[in-house]
Formats: C-alpha cells, sequence, structure tokens
C-alpha cells in the first residue's frame, strides 16, 4: 500500500475486487486503457501489464502478482522521477539513445552476416598451429591434472582382480565392482581439472603418502582402505597449459577472429561499392 507521504502520488484501483483476474483483462479494449496508478505526471494502465499476468487462471494468485506489479512500477517511477531532477546537464539523453539504437541495428546486421558467410567449424590443424603460435602466452596460474581414484574397503573380495582390470581399463569387470564396493570414486582421467581445488576432495592421509606430480598407477592401503590411483598427467603452476586444457578457448580465439575479418571485408566491399556509385561524399575545407 502507498504511504500517504507521497502527496502527489495516486493508486486507483478498479471498483471490482476482482478486477486483476485473467478473465477481466479481455473483457473490451475500453477498461484495458483504464489508469491502475500514477506517480506525478506518469499513468500505469490497465494495456501496461505484462502478458503473462492475463493468463493466470487463479483470481488471487492474479490479484498478488498484478499488485506486486504495481508496487514495482511506482516504486521504479519515483526513482525514474528522482533521476531527472538531478540529470546532469552534460548528460545528452536523445544522443545515447541514438547511439544504442545504432549499435543494436549494426550488432544484430552484423550477426546476420557472420551467419550467412562464415564457416565456425574450427580443424584440428588451426587450433595446433595457434597453440603453437601463442603458447607462451598460456602460463599456468595453477597446477592441473588429469587422474582416476577408487576408494574401496581392504576386506572387499577379489581386489587383486579387480587392480588388474583397473590397470588394463577393462571397464565390464571395474564398473560393476565399483559400483558395488567403492566408498569414493573420481575419475578425471580424460579431462584436465584444477589440482588445488580437486586435493580439497581426497583423504589428507592419501595426499601424505601419494605424489600426485607424476604419471603412475598405484595401488595403496592406506588405513582400512585400498585406493586404486591412477595419474594420467599433471602439470605445474607458471608452466604452459597442456592444449587440451585451453583448445575450447583457443577454438573461440579462431572464431572471433574469422568474425572480424568477415566483417572487415565486408565493409570494405560496401564502401567501394557505395563509392563507385557516387554515394559518399567527402567535404573538405
Amino acid at each position: 500500500m502507498v504511504r500517504q507521504t507521497f502527496h502527489l502520488l495516486t493508486f486507483a484501483f478498479l471498483a471490482l475486487p476482482g478486477f486483476y483476474a485473467c478473465h477481466y483483462f479481455g473483457e473490451d479494449n475500453k477498461r484495458s486503457k483504464e489508469v491502475i496508478a500514477q506517480v506525478y505526471d506518469r499513468r500505469l494502465y490497465l494495456k501496461d501489464f505484462p502478458e503473462e499476468l492475463t493468463r493466470i487462471e487463479n483470481k488471487e494468485d492474479s490479484i498478488a502478482l498484478s499488485n506486486a506489479f504495481v508496487e514495482q512500477w511506482i516504486r521504479k517511477t519515483l526513482l525514474l522521477h528522482e533521476a531527472e531532477k538531478f540529470k546532469p546537464k552534460s548528460l545528452d539523453i536523445e544522443k545515447l539513445l541514438q547511439d544504442y539504437k545504432e549499435s543494436l541495428l549494426i550488432n544484430s546486421f552484423q550477426r546476420q552476416i557472420i551467419t550467412s558467410q562464415m564457416d565456425t567449424l574450427v580443424s584440428v590443424s588451426e587450433v595446433r598451429e595457434l597453440y603453437d603460435n601463442l603458447k607462451g602466452n598460456f602460463i599456468l596460474e595453477y597446477p592441473v591434472i588429469r587422474f582416476s581414484l577408487v576408494k574401496i574397503p581392504h576386506d572387499a573380495p577379489n581386489i587383486d582382480k579387480f587392480y588388474a582390470a583397473w590397470k588394463s581399463n577393462d571397464r565390464k569387470i571395474t564398473a560393476p565392482y565399483i559400483k558395488k564396493y567403492a566408498v569414493q570414486h573420481l575419475d578425471f582421467s580424460g579431462k584436465w581439472i584444477e589440482w588445488n581445488q580437486t586435493k580439497k576432495q581426497l583423504d589428507s592421509a592419501v595426499l601424505r603418502n601419494v605424489s600426485f606430480e607424476k604419471k603412475s598407477t598405484i595401488q595403496k592401503k592406506i588405513g582400512s582402505h585400498e585406493y586404486f590411483i591412477k595419474i594420467v598427467d599433471f602439470v605445474d603452476k607458471n608452466e604452459i597449459s597442456p592444449l587440451s586444457y585451453i583448445e575450447d578457448h583457443l577454438v573461440n580465439i579462431v572464431v572471433q577472429k574469422r568474425k572480424a575479418k568477415v566483417i572487415e571485408q565486408y565493409i570494405e566491399q560496401l564502401y567501394e561499392k557505395e563509392s563507385n556509385q557516387n554515394n559518399i561524399r567527402i567535404f573538405k575545407k
């Protein structure tokens, strides 16, 4: 409810108690032009309500959500009124709107050009070439690792058989065994992950007893559990990032370069065309 301190603000609901109900919105065009609220010289009409409010079947929900919309509109309008009073003289709203409109139109058109003229498929060789040329710029700020770990109670059956299958990547044997007996299973063997964050998931005893900084395949009993750890690769901070770790970033660089080239070529072709047709004139002083 609007407080009485807002002397110049009126909050006039229609007389019908259920005017917000969804069936009311579509009754006739005249009612859609009725004023619902006013702040100074700004008015909120029923036709200004979001379309989704017209589709709410529950009367109570419709009233509650519409009331919330009105309250939000009032506060926004009050803030706008205050902003206008303190608007800097140097602020040229019309120019800002024109600049924004032009930016929207240009960006929309550029997207059309890119969609119609640019191939977004990036080859492996392109990524590799870019990596080779720029890899000195991709220095790791933290270690990254690829590894897998399985933690199984020491008294689980056929542990040696599981270890042999696990070393040879025989998932037909290891997958059901892990599902049945493992109390922890981490598999980051196929992707690089940040080591500083991932090691928080490991028992402190494991971190004390196993070095994760070199390739290895390990079975180690720690406490009442057997740990099976396969370290595929590890790259420390301040070293060059592995290509596969930043591959998506490299692909994006290639795509952005293509976009810039397509737009640049289009503009130059357009300039030449319009210049030849005498549609460009430069007036020198």
